[in-house]
């Protein structure tokens, strides 16, 4: 096994940029064995790795709401996304249209999952369903 995958997982050097308007990014670049300089195309062939030499990944913190029987928990967190660029700068470029984007899908997303629970055909257990559930109190889920 190379010394470069550690496990399965590559090396990498990591930049984090910011844009005047709160933009992060993050500049990967993918690492020989010795971890001292960019791999070559050669040395990712013969490592067998068909990922880019550099990546650039957009971050934009979220919260996420996690249903618990006490009502919604809020969990602060960063979501991570790919942008095809060729450098920081049009990284930077074009991070809002990605979020956009982005964000776009995330609300048709919400959309299904919405028309989903109202649908008749799928039944989401409230709460206390739930709590009794795990408790195999025998309850079935039945509506009319």
């Amino acid at each position: 096994m190379s010394e470069q995958t550690h496990g399965s997982m590559p090396l990498y050097k990591v930049s984090l940029f910011h844009g005047v308007r709160g933009e992060r990014i993050e500049e990967r670049i993918l690492l020989n064995d010795s971890g001292t300089a960019p791999m070559t195309e050669e040395e990712k062939l013969t490592a067998g790795l068909a990922i880019p030499s550099i990546q650039y990944i957009g971050i934009v913190p979220m919260v996420n709401n996690i249903p618990t029987l006490q009502g919604i928990c809020q969990i602060p967190t960063d979501t991570r996304f790919s942008i095809t660029a060729s450098s920081p700068k049009e990284a930077l470029e074009k991070f809002g249209e990605v979020v956009q984007e982005l964000s776009r899908k995330l609300q048709e997303h919400n959309q299904k999952m919405k028309e989903a629970e109202e649908s008749k055909d799928i039944l989401v257990p409230t709460p206390a369903e739930t709590k009794a559930f795990s408790k195999k109190e025998g309850l079935k889920l039945v509506r009319e």
